[in-house]
């Protein structure tokens, strides 16, 4: 299969801060006594769907256990003979807004033996159909499946039950009975990696004053987007997409390592239609209603190809040392025709239109939890350019040289 180059294509990994978010730092639950309480905060983070102000409105779920004077990681070994108890059971945590604080029902209470321990995991958003718990009895685990129809993604974040001290992040396992009033802080983390496109057109000199512009009789549509298999011999098409990426993996919210199950069913992504793509017209106005394209007409500046709700969420995977992914896309170079008066035909139909159809090189990108990548694609524009020259005459020659030369005297034809 003949395959195309994308001429310029990179996934830039932008960096996370894990600074927590200190307003919430005061949005105790105020529970007197001996209830256990929470407060929380997600890992800002422009990755997010999922969001301090989403688990405000939603909520996130809570999973907890009691082992008595017994650790968590013993008491969830084979053969375990001590005490292991469901203390909390997806419970639904929610902020009260009036109160300004984190509550649940039933309230749950501390242990009073000296000693005695529980854990707790925590993740949002709550009740979300894509986790389920491979293991029902301890659901320190998850399995998070990965819609193929990008449009039902969701985000994922949990908290490190383990905690991580350089990120700042305090554990929830083997805790005992704090003072009164103290609470169990989650600092929750993205676990997915997120992907979003910029697409740009890149002009060689068309005119000696052009600098590299797109000609303003020109403009480019971009149809198809989709993430694929790196076997060149397969050829994009509706309905029989391939891709590299994992469905579905576990999550062990206690380390926040991803499972590496390689034997599983893997899939391809791809983007068409007005509710993912911006539709930018040439004077910035919205498209052509039901243009399912995005239309970077004359702009010469990257534009951001998917709309600002929309972003490709997958689990961790690194592509370094596996055989990696391409991407494909398709996009029409509409050039418009002017009639004698220099005004613009239609500029829909009637014009010259060239439909491209590229594939990129293999790309063997590590996908971070928490990262976010933007693709950047730049379509090279190669203008059409002509030089001209014209024959010269030959050099001349004499007349009389040749044995056809007319004089009156061998004109017969009109001789009287």
């Amino acid at each position: 299969m003949k395959k195309n180059f994308l001429w310029a294509m990179m996934a830039a990994a932008v960096l996370m801060s894990c600074n927590p978010d200190k307003d919430l730092m005061e949005n105790r639950n105020q529970v007197d006594g001996n209830a256990v309480a929470f407060s929380t905060y997600v890992n800002k983070s422009r990755a997010s769907v999922v969001d301090t102000d989403h688990i405000k409105l939603h909520g996130f779920a809570v999973n907890a256990y009691y082992t008595g004077l017994d650790i968590f990681e013993d008491a969830t070994q084979p053969g375990f003979d001590g005490t292991f108890e469901r203390f909390m059971d997806n419970t639904k945590v929610s902020f009260n807004e009036e109160k300004g604080t984190w509550t649940y029902s039933p309230v749950k209470y501390w242990p009073n033996t000296e000693g005695e321990q529980v854990s707790f995991f925590a993740y949002a958003p709550y009740n979300c159909p894509q986790i389920t718990f491979p293991n029902d009895d301890n659901r320190s685990t998850l399995l998070f499946s990965v819609n193929n129809d990008v449009k039902q993604q969701v985000d994922l974040v949990y908290h490190k039950a383990g905690g991580d001290a350089v990120a700042g992040i305090e554990k929830s396992i083997d805790l005992q009975k704090p003072t009164i009033n103290s609470t169990i802080n989650l600092n929750f983390l993205h676990a997915l990696s997120r992907i979003s496109f910029n697409v740009k057109a890149v002009v060689d000199d068309v005119n000696a004053n052009s600098d590299n512009l797109l000609d303003g009789n020109t403009r480019i549509n971009i149809r198809k987007l989709a993430l694929i298999t790196a076997d060149d011999s397969y050829v994009y098409e509706e309905g029989n997409l391939v891709g590299p990426f994992y469905t579905e993996e576990t999550l062990n919210t206690l380390n926040g390592e991803w499972g590496n199950n390689d034997a599983q069913a893997t899939q391809g992504f791809e983007f068409d239609g007005d509710e993912f793509y911006r539709a930018v017209d040439v004077n910035d106005t919205p498209a052509i209603e039901g243009d399912d394209i995005v239309q970077l007409n004359k702009f010469n500046t990257a534009q951001r190809l998917l709309n600002d709700e929309s972003y490709l969420m997958i689990i961790p995977q690194n592509f370094e040392t596996t055989d990696g992914f391409r991407i494909y896309i398709e996009y029409d170079v509409i050039s418009e025709e002017l009639d004698n008066n220099g005004q613009d035909n239609n500029i829909i139909s009637d014009n010259s239109t060239i439909t491209n159809k590229i594939y990129s090189d293999v790309m063997n990108t590590n996908f971070v939890a928490g990262k976010a990548y933007a693709f950047n694609l730049y379509l090279g524009m190669t203008s059409v350019k002509f030089d001209a020259n014209v024959t010269e005459w030959p050099a001349e020659t004499n007349g009389d040289e040749n044995d056809d030369t007319w004089t009156p005297e061998n004109d017969t034809e009109h001789q009287n």
